[in-house]
């Protein structure tokens, strides 16, 4: 009897795993963190918080500013995919593509920490792989369409453009503007290329003990997305989930003011203004 009930015990935590991993992404990472001691791989940093504070002192000590405390260190959850395309009708090309999971947006730029924006309310959205043709085919055409030239930019009738165009407005990614309709995110940002900007060597180690920022997005979500967005001969070779580390310094100035500065510790360089470690 106590066998039995244990085993309902193991299957019905399972399944309660299971469930959270799909509906709640980050709640599910640390249920599963809770059972699991398996170590997770994270990038190795190129440069370390002592490097960082060396090679932007003037910056660090602006206003007379004193550090204050020793660098805090936290990992943003990526996924890293090696993936391959049609660059153009007589090349493929292949490379990496970095998405971040905790905000949902595809890294543009590791080095300069570009990122896309509105990706991840395409991926909240769930769309389809037809909307996602319409909302590609605006983001290229710079974010603005008229209804006729959507139709013929997707060389589908009316009715059935209506009803996609119905759809990605029933999500909130599409509004209606002037004679057509513009992409529903404040300045948004699509990639033109379905691979990131690395320029530094991806190497990685495991860790066991990592500070992790909370991951909202499941592997399955970004790569289900990406190969819908990105079209027929986009494939995805391998992916896997790994860590980031990001070194956060806070300075104290003279007139005691504090200012807390967030550094990549892949690249050494300043995140931009408005990055935020969620």
């Amino acid at each position: 009897m106590r066998l039995i009930s244990t085993l309902l015990t193991l299957v019905a935590l399972g399944y309660g795993v299971m469930w959270l991993g799909k509906h709640h992404p980050g709640v599910g990472e640390k249920a599963v963190s809770f059972l699991q001691t398996k170590p997770k791989i994270a990038l190795q940093p190129q440069f370390t918080p002592d490097q960082v504070i060396e090679d932007h002192s003037r910056l660090l000590s602006s206003n007379r500013s004193t550090i204050q405390g020793t660098p805090h260190i936290t990992y943003i959850p990526l996924l890293l995919m090696q993936v391959k395309y049609a660059d153009t009708s007589y090349t493929t090309g292949e490379g990496p593509l970095l998405w971040d999971l905790s905000d949902g947006e595809m890294i543009l730029n590791i080095h300069t920490w570009q990122k896309s924006h509105g990706l991840a309310d395409c991926v909240r959205a769930n769309i389809t792989k037809q909307e996602c043709k319409v909302v590609s085919l605006m983001a290229k055409k710079g974010g603005q369409l008229g209804r006729e030239s959507i139709r013929k930019g997707l060389r589908v009738d009316g009715d059935l453009v209506d009803q996609w165009l119905d759809d990605c407005r029933r999500k909130k990614l599409l509004v209606p503007s002037g004679n057509g309709y513009r992409l529903h995110m404040q300045d948004p940002k699509f990639p033109s290329s379905p691979v990131s900007i690395v320029d530094t060597q991806l190497t990685t180690y495991s860790t066991k003990k990592a500070e992790m920022a909370l991951k909202r997005f499941g592997i399955d979500e970004i790569t289900s997305f990406a190969s819908a967005y990105f079209g027929s001969d986009f494939a995805i070779k391998s992916a896997e989930e790994v860590l980031l580390p990001i070194y956060t310094i806070t300075t104290e100035s003279y007139d005691g003011r504090m200012k807390t500065y967030l550094f990549n510790g892949l690249t050494g360089k300043e995140l931009p203004a408005g990055a935020a470690i969620y």
